[in-house]
């Protein structure tokens, strides 16, 4: 079988006319190229040069093979220099999940940003997703990595790294007139409280709200909305309550037109997770945006790197 070395050998000779200088051009002994030679020869079925005292020069055979030996090489060597470039380049598409929840932290665009703008061009597409539906994807490669509230517990695969913990507070509408503040009464769902809107609830996980009515079951009035911004909208429309950070609230666009009705230690936190299949796995670009992420979470929510832990469940 012909190969690359025995084509470069072929081109050395013609070049320089010496065995001993094609020898060195190509960075091999005398009787390697030699050798190179006649292998060549004895692929092609044929002697391609003419031993005469000056050396070797090239017959018919080997000049009709050279024209092809030289265009062979020079495509070798742009092809070389064009992945090169390209890796030079660092271009990748990261896919990173998000959910209706995290879409809205405010480092999350900030380090995005960042990345983009230090990644010479690779592609970054954010997807919107249920913390279920994220889990899943992460899990078959479709994402790099997810950023998430509440964590599924059906993906014993993925490795969990927490970030922080949010504090939440119960919202109602302003334009409701009874506020309830009274914890004994929100948990019985008396008053403008009896109807809920959630959202980043986890299908086998217990919901914020389970958490915080302390049942283990949902009430039949809680609608689980797919997006922030609808749940936001419904929760004004049908005079519903809400659990939602109280830090994400007082940076939304919305939070004149919503009342804080219970606040303190009986509303359960919710988590800020990422996922990811397998970190060291990540391709650079992926890898400096999950870095990103997690150093300015870190100094958001003024805690330290949580030790990285896989899925117990």
């Amino acid at each position: 079988m012909m190969t690359l070395q025995q084509l470069r050998a072929l081109v050395a000779i013609n070049d320089e006319g010496s065995l001993n200088h094609a020898a060195e051009r190509v960075f091999l002994t005398r009787s390697a190229i030699s050798k190179c030679v006649k292998e060549l020869e004895r692929s092609v079925g044929i002697e391609l040069f003419d031993r005469t005292p000056k050396g070797l020069l090239p017959n018919c055979y080997g000049k009709t093979l050279l024209t092809f030996a030289y265009g062979i090489l020079e495509n070798v060597a742009a092809a070389r220099h064009s992945i090169d470039a390209l890796r030079k380049q660092q271009v990748w598409e990261l896919n990173v999940g998000v959910t209706p929840l995290t879409s809205l932290l405010p480092l999350l665009a900030e380090s995005c940003g960042r990345v983009s703008e230090t990644s010479n061009g690779s592609h970054l597409v954010l997807h919107e997703i249920s913390a279920d539906e994220a889990a899943r994807k992460v899990s078959q490669g479709l994402l790099d990595f997810a950023l998430t509230g509440a964590v599924p517990q059906a993906f014993p695969d993925l490795e969990i790294h927490p970030i922080c913990d949010l504090k939440c507070v119960v919202v109602v509408h302003a334009s409701q007139q009874t506020v309830l503040a009274d914890h004994s009464a929100s948990r019985a769902g008396s008053g403008s409280l009896s109807r809920w809107v959630m959202v980043d609830e986890c299908v086998s996980d217990p919901s914020i709200y389970m958490r915080y009515a302390g049942c283990a079951t949902a009430a039949p009035n809680i609608v689980n909305c797919a997006s922030m911004g609808l749940a936001l909208n419904l929760a004004q429309t049908s005079h519903a309550a809400m659990i939602v950070p109280e830090r994400l609230l007082a940076e939304h666009p919305l939070r004149e037109q919503f009342t804080v009705a219970v606040s303190g230690a009986e509303v359960p936190s919710t988590p800020i997770n990422m996922l990811v299949k397998k970190r060291s796995a990540l391709n650079p670009a992926a890898t400096r945006l999950y870095e990103d992420i997690m150093r300015s979470f870190s100094a958001w929510s003024g805690i330290g790197h949580a030790k990285t832990c896989a899925a117990a469940h």
